[in-house]
C-alpha cells in the first residue's frame, strides 16, 4: 500500500513538472514567433528619399505634435561645458621632500667643509652649486645656522605655492584655459594661468626676495640667489584621471537640447532647399511612425500568435494526448514552426526574395513524416495564417500555404523512401504554379505574364525538396525520432548486428525472424505500425549474440544443456541478462531509441517460468523463493508494437513445443499464451484493447498454420538412368 500511495505521489509530481515544462515551451513559443514576425517588418513607410541640400519636392507638415532632443546640438553643448572645466593639478610631495633632503644634504656638506677651513677642502657637490666667491662668503659666515633657516624657509614657501612646468604653462595658455585647480591635500584653490610660476619665473622671484633680505650684503645674496635657484624644481603635476572624471560629470550633467515640434507645423516647403535642421525634423518623423507602427505590430502580431498558440494546446490536449504528453513531441512541433518562420523571415528581409518562393509549407510536410498527417494538417492552418501576417495579410501566400500543405501531406502518406520526396516538392510546385497563375488570370494579366509570374511555384517546391531532405535529417539527429523511412533503412537484414546474430546465434536469428512476421501480421490487423513491430522484432534478442549458447534455440543438442550445471538463480541472471547486453549492442550500433525500447521491454516483467519451477522443485524446508526474483526486470510494454512483440515472442517460442501442431492445438497455445500474459498484467501499460487481443489471437493462429502446415507425404523418387546403369552392369 505504501508503495502504491508513493508511487502516485511521485506520479503526480512528474504529471506537475510537466505541466510547469510546457507552459515555459509554449511562452516561449509564442515569444518567439512575435519577435520573428514582427522584426523588420516590410512595407509601406512615411519617408521621403530626400538630402541636405536639394529642392523639397513636396509641402510636409508634422502629423503630430512631438519633442526630441537635437543629437549634435546636445553634443556641442555637453562638450563646451566639459572644455570650461579647470584641469587639476597636485603638489608632488616627493619632489619636495627630495628638494628638500638635497637641500640639507648641500648643508650638511658645507659644514664639513667649514670644519676643515678653507675652499680647498670643499667639495665637488658644493662646486656644483656655488661658484668660488659665493663658497668663501659662506664659509666665513659666522652664523650659517641662521642663512640655512632662511633659505630653507624660502625654498619650502616657494615649493608650497607651486612650480609648473614651463611648456605645461605654454600649452595652457595655448587652449585658452582661464585658471586651473591646485589642490594640496584635501584642500584645492583655483589659480589663474597668468599666475602659475614656472621655474624661470621662480628665478625671477627669487632674486627679488634675496634683495629683500641681503639688501647690503651682494655676495651673501648672490650664494643665496644660486643656493635656491639650484634646488627649486616643478611641483605640480596633472591630475589626468580627476580631471577627466570632472569633464565627465560635467558632461553628463549638462542638459539635452530639445527641440519642440508642432502638430501640423511645416517641416518643408515645396522647392525649398534643404536643411540639415529640416532633415532631422523629418528623420525624426519617420522614427516615431516606424516605432508606432512596430509597437502596432507586436499588439496585432501577438494577438494572432497568441490564438494559434492557444488553438495548438487545445488541439493536442484534447485530440493528440499522447502527443501533448511527450515534450520532445511538443519541441519537435515548435522547432519546425519556428525554424519555417525564421526561414521565411531571412528570405523576405536580408534576401529580398519574392513571397511565392517562401517555402511556407515547410514545417506541415515535414511534421507530418516526423510526427503523424493529422499533425502537420493542423500546423498547415497555422503556418498559413502567420506566412499571411508576414507578407502583410497577402491572400493568395495563405491559400497557397494551406492547400499545397495539405495535399503535399497526401502525397507524404506511406512515404517509405527519400526519393519521394521529389513527388512531394512537384506536388507542391504543381499547386503553388496552379494558384498563382488562377489569381494572376483575374487580375487581368496577360497569360504569358501570369505564366512568368507563376513559375516560382516550380521553384518553391524543388525548394521544398531540398528543405526536407536537410531537415529531415536534421531533426532525426537532434531529437532521436525514428521514421518510417529510416526504419525501412534499419530493416535491411545486412546490418552488421543482423549478420553478426546470423552467424553466432542462428536459432535466434531464426526466431527473431518468425516473430517479426508475427508482429507485422498481427499490427496490420488492428492498425498498428506494422514497420516498426516488423524493425524492432528483428533487433529485440541481440542480446543473445554474447552468450548464444545458453538459450536453447541455439543449442544443437537436445540431451544436454549448459544450464545443467548451473543453479536456477545463475541460469536466470544468464537469461535474463540479454537485454542488458542488447542495450548495450544498441548504444553500440547507435541504434535509435524506438528500436532499444523493444530490446528493453519486450519480456516485460514475465517469469522465467522454466527457472523458476526448477528452483521450486529443488527448494529446502528452510527456504524461501519469492516469484519476484525471477521476473525480468522490465518495463511492462508502452506501446501497442512492443506488447504484440512480447506476445509474438512467447507465442513462436511455446509454439516450438507443439509434437503436433494441428490448428486446434496451435489455436489453444495461442489462446494460453495470450491469456497468461494479459492475466500476468503485462498488457496493462499498453493500448491494446480486447478486441485488438482477439485480432491478434486469430492473425497468431494463421500465421502458425501457414508455417506448420503440412505436406503430402512424397514417394522416393528413383533416377531412372542411374537405375538404368545398374542393370546394364
Amino acid at each position: 500500500m505504501k508503495k502504491k500511495i508513493k508511487e502516485e505521489k511521485k506520479k503526480r509530481t512528474r504529471v506537475s513538472t510537466d505541466s510547469f515544462y510546457r507552459f515555459i515551451i509554449f511562452t516561449a513559443f509564442f515569444l518567439i514567433i512575435v519577435v520573428i514576425i514582427t522584426y523588420v517588418q516590410k512595407g509601406e513607410e512615411w519617408k521621403l528619399n530626400v538630402k541636405v541640400g536639394e529642392p523639397a519636392p513636396k509641402d510636409v507638415y508634422s502629423p503630430f505634435s512631438f519633442t526630441f532632443v537635437d543629437e549634435e546640438k546636445t553634443k556641442e553643448a555637453k562638450q563646451r561645458e566639459a572644455s570650461r572645466v579647470y584641469n587639476v593639478y597636485r603638489l608632488n610631495d616627493s619632489v619636495n621632500k627630495k628638494v628638500l633632503k638635497e637641500f640639507n644634504e648641500f648643508f650638511s656638506e658645507i659644514n664639513k667643509a667649514r670644519i676643515k677651513e678653507g675652499n680647498a677642502n670643499v667639495s665637488e657637490s658644493i662646486n656644483e652649486v656655488l661658484s668660488d666667491a659665493s663658497i668663501k662668503e659662506i664659509l666665513e659666515l659666522k652664523d650659517i645656522t641662521e642663512f640655512k633657516d632662511l633659505a630653507e624657509t624660502t625654498l619650502s614657501s616657494i615649493l608650497d605655492t607651486g612650480i609648473i612646468d614651463f611648456d605645461e604653462k605654454v600649452e595652457l595658455l595655448d587652449e585658452n584655459k582661464r585658471a586651473v585647480i591646485l589642490k594640496r591635500g584635501n584642500d584645492e584653490n583655483i589659480i589663474s594661468v597668468y599666475d602659475l610660476v614656472s621655474i624661470s619665473e621662480m628665478q625671477d622671484r627669487i632674486n627679488k626676495i634675496s634683495i629683500e633680505k641681503f639688501p647690503k650684503k651682494r655676495r651673501l645674496r648672490s650664494a643665496f640667489v644660486e643656493i635656491l635657484n639650484h634646488f627649486i624644481d616643478a611641483n605640480m603635476i596633472f591630475a589626468a584621471d580627476e580631471t577627466k572624471l570632472r569633464k565627465d560629470t560635467v558632461f553628463a550633467e549638462t542638459p539635452n537640447v530639445e527641440v519642440n515640434v508642432k502638430k501640423n507645423e511645416i517641416i518643408l516647403r515645396r522647392g525649398g532647399i534643404i536643411t540639415e535642421d529640416q532633415l532631422m525634423r523629418l528623420k525624426e518623423i519617420e522614427n516615431k511612425i516606424a516605432k508606432k507602427k512596430v509597437a502596432m505590430g507586436f499588439i496585432g502580431v501577438g494577438v494572432v500568435a497568441l490564438l494559434f498558440v492557444i488553438a495548438l494546446v487545445l488541439y493536442l490536449s484534447n485530440f493528440e494526448t499522447k502527443l501533448y504528453s511527450s515534450l520532445k513531441n511538443i519541441l519537435v512541433i515548435n522547432t519546425a514552426i519556428i525554424f519555417n518562420l525564421l526561414l521565411n523571415k531571412v528570405l523576405l528581409v536580408f534576401m529580398e526574395a519574392d513571397i511565392y518562393l517562401l517555402p511556407t509549407s515547410f514545417a506541415a510536410l515535414l511534421l507530418a513524416i516526423l510526427i503523424k498527417p493529422r499533425a502537420g494538417i493542423f500546423v498547415s492552418i497555422g503556418m498559413a495564417v502567420l506566412s499571411g501576417v508576414m507578407v502583410q495579410n497577402n491572400p493568395l501566400v495563405i491559400i497557397t500555404t494551406l492547400l499545397a500543405s495539405i495535399i503535399g501531406i497526401y502525397s507524404i502518406i506511406d512515404i517509405r523512401r527519400r526519393s519521394q520526396f521529389f513527388i512531394v516538392g512537384a506536388v507542391v510546385g504543381l499547386i503553388n504554379f496552379s494558384l498563382i497563375f488562377s489569381f494572376s488570370i483575374m487580375q487581368e494579366m496577360t497569360l504569358l505574364d501570369a505564366f512568368y509570374i507563376s513559375r516560382i511555384g516550380i521553384l518553391n517546391g524543388f525548394f521544398i525538396t531540398i528543405l526536407l531532405f536537410l531537415g529531415l535529417f536534421i531533426f532525426e539527429n537532434l531529437f532521436d525520432i525514428t521514421t518510417p523511412i529510416s526504419l525501412l533503412e534499419l530493416s535491411d537484414l545486412n546490418h552488421p548486428v543482423l549478420k553478426r546474430l546470423i552467424i553466432e546465434a542462428p536459432g535466434t536469428y531464426h526466431h527473431s525472424l518468425v516473430v517479426s512476421n508475427l508482429a507485422e501480421s498481427a499490427c496490420e490487423a488492428i492498425g498498428a505500425n506494422s514497420l516498426l513491430a516488423r524493425v524492432g522484432s528483428y533487433f529485440h534478442d541481440i542480446g543473445k549474440i554474447e552468450k548464444a549458447e545458453y538459450f536453447t534455440e541455439n543449442q544443437t543438442s537436445k540431451d544436454k544443456s549448459f544450464h545443467d550445471n548451473l543453479s536456477p538463480r545463475m541460469s536466470y541472471f544468464i537469461i535474463t541478462n540479454h537485454v542488458k547486453d542488447g542495450v548495450e549492442l544498441a548504444k553500440k550500433h547507435k541504434l535509435k531509441r524506438v528500436i532499444t525500447d523493444f530490446i528493453v521491454q519486450h519480456h516485460g516483467t514475465s517469469i522465467v517460468y522454466y527457472f523458476y519451477k526448477k528452483a521450486l522443485d529443488i527448494l529446502k524446508e528452510d527456504e524461501g523463493i519469492n516469484v519476484s526474483d525471477f521476473r525480468y526486470p522490465g518495463p511492462k510494454p508502452q506501446s501497442k508494437e512492443i506488447a504484440i512483440t512480447l506476445l509474438a515472442d512467447s507465442v513462436e517460442a511455446a509454439s516450438r513445443t507443439l509434437s503436433e501442431p494441428t490448428p486446434a492445438s496451435l489455436r489453444g497455445l495461442v489462446d494460453k499464451v495470450v491469456n497468461d500474459k494479459f492475466l500476468d498484467n503485462q498488457l496493462d501499460e499498453c493500448e491494446l484493447t480486447l478486441f485488438d487481443l482477439h485480432k491478434i489471437k486469430e492473425s497468431f493462429v494463421r500465421n502458425l498454420m501457414a508455417i506448420f502446415h503440412t505436406r503430402v507425404e512424397y514417394p522416393e523418387m528413383i533416377n531412372e538412368s542411374i537405375q538404368g546403369k545398374k542393370l546394364n552392369n
